[in-house]
């Protein structure tokens, strides 16, 4: 074979390797993280008030069965109304998130169904307001 045919045998295959890449390229999915980022940046000082009033009162404590996830709040908030939401954040697949609003119990827990959920990590953003006071957690949950 002479050096001619290789170099044209060469070149299709770097051809087809780059039709490939492109291809692929082109039906790739992404999710954005959020659809709407911008509003949700100029609300961002509330959320910074949130993590600073959540650090002084306390984490909300998760805990997990094989069949449920119970979230407690904090002792200090016990008996008064909360009200809320718990966002299941799925950073790999935007279809997997959960918004679940908060009904807290008389004990200040909130039992949810692992029905609701798919197996995997999860990140658990907790947006409430009791009173006055707003409070935003974020932790990183592994739901098997």
């Amino acid at each position: 074979m002479s050096w001619g045919r290789k170099l044209m045998i060469v070149f299709g295959l770097f051809a087809l390797l780059m039709g490939t890449l492109v291809y692929k390229a082109m039906h790739t999915r992404f999710d954005l993280v959020s659809a709407d980022y911008y509003k949700q940046e100029l609300r961002y000082q509330q959320r910074i008030d949130g993590i600073a009033n959540a650090a002084r009162l306390g984490a909300p404590a998760v805990e997990q069965n094989t069949t449920t996830l119970t979230i407690t709040m904090p002792q200090a908030l016990k008996g008064m109304p909360v009200k809320g939401e718990a966002w299941f954040y799925r950073k790999s697949d935007a279809a997997a998130d959960t918004r679940i609003a908060l009904e807290l119990n008389e004990d200040g827990q909130q039992v949810i169904s692992k029905k609701l959920l798919m197996a995997g990590p999860y990140q658990l953003k907790l947006d409430w307001k009791a009173g006055e006071t707003v409070y935003y957690v974020e932790k990183e949950l592994l739901v098997n």
